[in-house]
């Protein structure tokens, strides 16, 4: 039992403080709690904070892979133009559809096949891109990949043209996935400023 000095009322052992009158007898125990509830919270916070940082490491993981995932986009533009006659500009890799584009054929595709297999260098301003094109059905379809050249792993375009009464609807569809996370609206934007160039390469025909 732990005599208190001031009352002599008998407390249990290892009391600090007397039960009776309130009076502490006890300093050095009375540190030695306090700095013992110190410490257990201060392993408490650097616990907490260990699984604060963790938690937001996994968010910015989750939010990277979210950002790196495939990109897609797509527009349509009106050309004052027959389906054969923008046929003939945007599906033949081999040829630029005006003076503001280049194009170099670096591989021939299968002729019989509408020329599935051409890998060309397109360039469009200050856009350069390698291009294979993997399907094609004139005048309607084609599909094609960037192969280098760009900041995506992957990125793959389908072309569909539809015809009407006096003009054709481009309808171009891409679906990406950049290198650099948090990038693909970039590229989705620079991809389609070029593409909506090589349309209006094609409306200076008219």
């Amino acid at each position: 039992m732990e005599n208190c000095p001031k009352c002599g009322y008998k407390n249990e052992v290892n009391s600090v403080e007397c039960s009776s009158c309130g009076v502490i007898f006890n300093k050095e125990k009375l540190l030695e709690k306090i700095s013992a509830k110190e410490k257990a919270l201060s392993i408490k916070q650097e616990a907490l904070k260990k699984t604060r940082a963790l938690r937001e490491a996994k968010r910015q993981e989750v939010k990277a892979e979210v950002e790196a995932k495939m990109t897609v986009y797509s527009f349509r533009r009106e050309v004052k133009l027959p389906i054969e006659k923008v046929w003939s500009l945007i599906g033949d890799f081999t040829k630029a559809p005006g003076p503001g584009i280049t194009v170099e054929v670096q591989k021939e595709g299968d002729r019989d096949a509408n020329g599935v297999g051409t890998i060309r260098k397109i360039t469009i301003g200050k856009v350069c891109v390698r291009e294979i094109l993997d399907t094609a059905n004139p005048p309607y379809t084609f599909t094609y990949r960037i192969l280098s050249g760009a900041p995506m792993k992957e990125y793959l375009g389908k072309v569909r043209l539809e015809p009407r009464e006096s003009s054709t609807i481009v309808h171009w569809n891409a679906e990406l996935t950049p290198k650099i996370p948090f990038t693909g609206w970039i590229c989705s934007k620079v991809a389609s400023d070029a593409q909506h160039c090589l349309i209006d390469e094609v409306d200076k025909t008219i």
